[in-house]
């Protein structure tokens, strides 16, 4: 037999070891732990400083043992080093933006950048990206899960999603009655209503058909939101009646339609008394004194028309005035100042708009319930047009020789043609014929009448009306509060 030295013995057998290990027959060495992925991301109303975020693993809500948790920055920021393939979750905190303690729970999805109110809709509800901005009147492109609305470069979504937070923090007030104290206790029973009440609206929003919350133009649907908020547990278990619902989402929509329509200036101010936890919850019971819309219907010139065919539109052969009746019900205050606005449209031709505002009228209730009106003396009346031609006209009209608003009998009317007429003498030469092309209109045009809520005016049956806003571009002049809106067709 051949002998072998050591030296040979000891190359035949490394490469043993090697064709063994080759052939699987051998340890490979350990491999390295695979690290999850960061997930980095902003607290937002403004951004929230200080609050606790974590990530929910078995989305309960909770943040349970073993859940990263971590602590935002001054910017909202947050970074859950471990990663997270659920929602992500924050509470607590201050809002760096009105320096008040953030009450409710944000969450957002996995993959979010954001975590905000409107993001919070999306958890757990049934609600897509699409459906949500749908519901908020942006387009359907618009991902608020990537947004930084606080960054001062998206201020449509911020204020939308401002006046969002404002409806449900204020829910949450009027369903419970629940005080956000120093004591963990209570701030998780507020913590919980906020989550159940938002969750709630966003199931109902999810719904087919189910209207927009916020229109395009920014108007707030009272009666989206009262659909809206009607089957949430925390406010159906408390029995309130059609005609107090309404008049809860009357106000809830009022004040959305503050920080909607706000300029960018002063929004902050707005936001910080709106959200001021020293404000008094709203009241789920309806007043028992109004103005009230005899028999839901408005004239146009002097035909009566029921406030449901306008939506269709009718057709009229000119605009003179716009007005109502009105029925006095209970013992509303004898005196109220409020101003009043005309919105006009025009659809499916070349854009057309007239915007007229009277900053302060009158209105006198007698003994026996009659209606009276009047405008003061120095009140001003602010016109916005803009022609086929996109030539405009923007002025004010101090001198009131005329009456732009009367009463006769209870039936207040708008005079529209007497207002335009004031603005065409008040122009100048270079705006004249701008202003004299609105006053013998022909087209189809939306129209909307708009008062203060200081003026109580409600349908027959005590229900609140929509609300929505009139501005006049390029000023700071704006009316939001009860309106009727419709189509006419003038031929």
């Amino acid at each position: 037999m051949k002998s072998f030295d050591k030296f040979t013995l000891s190359l035949i057998f490394c490469a043993s070891l090697a064709a063994l290990s080759a052939c699987g027959g051998g340890a490979s060495p350990a491999e390295e732990p695979v690290k999850p992925k960061a997930v980095s991301g902003k607290m937002i109303d403004g951004y929230v400083q200080g609050a606790t975020v974590f990530c929910d693993a078995n989305d309960n809500g909770h943040a349970d043992s073993g859940e990263e948790r971590t602590i935002t920055a001054s910017n909202g920021a947050y970074t859950l080093v471990g990663g997270c393939s659920g929602s992500v979750v924050g509470f607590g905190g201050i809002d760096t933006d009105t320096g008040h303690e953030f009450r409710g729970v944000l969450k957002t999805p996995a993959g979010s950048a954001v975590m905000t109110p409107a993001t919070t809709m999306l958890v757990g509800t049934g609600m897509s990206k699409e459906a949500l901005a749908a519901a908020l009147g942006l387009p359907s492109s618009v991902d608020v899960t990537q947004i930084d609305i606080a960054d001062g470069a998206n201020q449509d979504l911020r204020k939308r999603t401002l006046a969002l937070q404002q409806v449900v923090d204020r829910l949450v007030g009027a369903a419970t009655s629940l005080t956000y104290g120093e004591d963990p206790a209570s701030q998780l029973k507020y913590r919980t209503a906020y989550s159940d009440i938002i969750s709630g609206i966003a199931k109902n929003l999810a719904k087919p058909n189910s209207g927009q919350l916020i229109a395009p133009s920014g108007t707030v649907d009272t009666q989206t939101l009262v659909n809206a908020i009607a089957t949430v547990p925390l406010i159906s278990s408390k029995n309130i009646t059609a005609v107090n619902l309404s008049e809860l989402a009357g106000n809830l929509a009022a004040e959305a339609h503050i920080l909607i329509k706000s300029g960018d200036v002063e929004l902050k101010n707005l936001v910080t008394n709106l959200q001021s936890p020293a404000k008094q919850p709203l009241s789920t019971t309806a007043t028992t004194d109004y103005l009230s819309m005899t028999s839901d219907s408005i004239f146009i010139n002097d035909s009566v028309h029921r406030l449901a065919a306008l939506k269709d539109g009718i057709e009229i052969p000119s605009l003179q005035t716009i007005g109502f009746s009105i029925s006095v019900t209970g013992s509303p205050a004898a005196e109220v100042f409020a101003p009043m606005a005309l919105s006009i449209l025009e659809q499916g031709g070349s854009g057309r708009i007239l915007n007229l505002l009277i900053e302060k009228v009158a209105f006198k209730i007698d003994a026996s319930k009659q209606l009276t009106v009047s405008v003061p003396a120095g009140t001003k009346v602010h016109a916005y047009g803009r022609t086929s031609n996109g030539s405009v006209v923007n002025l004010t009209i101090t001198d009131l020789e005329f009456t732009p608003v009367t009463v006769e009998k209870n039936a207040l009317r708008l005079n529209y043609s007497n207002i335009v007429k004031k603005v065409i003498a008040s122009a100048d030469n270079t705006t004249k014929a701008t202003a004299s092309a609105f006053l013998d209109l022909k087209g189809n045009f939306d129209f909307t009448v708009a008062t203060d809520k200081a003026l109580n005016i409600r349908l027959q049956d005590g229900v609140a009306l929509s609300t929505a806003t009139i501005s006049i571009p390029n000023t700071s002049q704006s009316v939001t509060g009860p309106s009727f809106a419709g189509r006419v067709s003038i031929k």
